[in-house]
């Protein structure tokens, strides 16, 4: 079992993450800790805990490759049977990890499982609990496929479950934007479904600054190359899903209900993805104004 904690400047709960991790009932789990050029004290916590947990490995790079990217590092640094990504700002009660191998082992057929979510403050208050439930359950691949389209609650919070790491093999590159998770669990689910945990054993940390957050620092986040670009997301997050039901098993009969609910999703999201559409012209037209006018400098 391995747990991949992707981090970047992420001292101020990195302690209370780490002493989580390390304290779980489930003891056979290897920590890896991809550090994506931290400029303040969050090599150094981790390095601290590595020498005292020789199950945790540290790998930091050079250059802040984005949120996207160190992800995906994290995941292709995993082994064993089972894999979760774990926020740096958040943390999980002790029995996280034993529970959700034990929903596992119970269910064979189930790809993933993950616990009801507390969600805490900035100081660490409780300011609510899971409050919705999505159909991810069912032996129906594309109910799950569906219910997985569209945004959710930060109290839904499956893409921290526990997963086999062997179907997450079969997915494409985790991407370098924001909804990249919605895509990965869409995709995920129809390969199997999920059991939830019904206990609370994960708190996840609703920061004051998320809702202040503009376009572009979440695509620095995201991916600080592409930022300065207009990245349309939910043209991104259609991609992904169409490629996401053309892969999928199952009759050419069966491909085409995935394809159908993705068209159902378009409708819904239909103003979205115009609004996008508009930016993302007058964006190449202005860079080709700027070219140019560039070449009209040099004449």
């Amino acid at each position: 079992m391995t747990i991949g904690l992707p981090v970047f400047n992420a001292s101020r709960y990195l302690a209370d993450c780490l002493t989580a991790i390390v304290g779980q009932t489930y003891r056979n789990i290897r920590i890896v800790i991809s550090d994506n050029a931290s400029t303040d004290d969050t090599l150094a916590i981790c390095n601290e805990y590595a020498a005292r947990d020789a199950r945790i490995a540290v790998v930091r790079t050079e250059k802040n490759r984005g949120a996207g990217w160190n992800h995906r590092r994290v995941l292709e640094l995993a082994t064993g049977t089972y894999f979760r990504w774990q926020g740096a700002d958040d943390t999980i009660a002790p029995s996280f990890v034993a529970a959700c191998v034990a929903a596992l082992e119970a269910n064979p057929q189930a790809v993933l499982a993950y616990p009801l979510t507390t969600i805490i403050d900035d100081n660490g208050v409780v300011v609510g609990k899971t409050s919705d439930r999505l159909p991810l359950g069912g032996s129906d691949p594309r109910v799950r496929f569906a219910a997985l389209l569209s945004s959710w609650s930060i109290t839904h919070s499956p893409f921290y479950g526990v997963m086999r790491l062997s179907a997450t093999a079969t997915l494409p590159p985790y991407g370098a934007f924001l909804a990249s998770d919605r895509t990965f669990l869409a995709e995920l689910a129809l390969r199997g479904p999920f059991v939830q945990v019904e206990e609370y054993l994960m708190l996840r940390r609703h920061h004051a600054k998320h809702t202040t957050q503009t376009d572009k620092s979440e695509r620095e986040h995201a991916d600080p190359e592409t930022a300065h670009l207009f990245r349309p997301r939910e043209f991104r997050v259609l991609r992904k899903h169409l490629g996401a039901a053309r892969r999928a098993a199952g009759s050419p009969i069966r491909k085409l209900r995935y394809f159908a609910t993705v068209g159902a999703w378009v409708i819904a999201r239909r103003e979205t993805l115009i609004r996008e559409a508009r930016l993302l012209v007058g964006q190449l037209v202005r860079r080709r104004r700027a070219y140019r006018d560039m070449d009209r400098s040099e004449l």
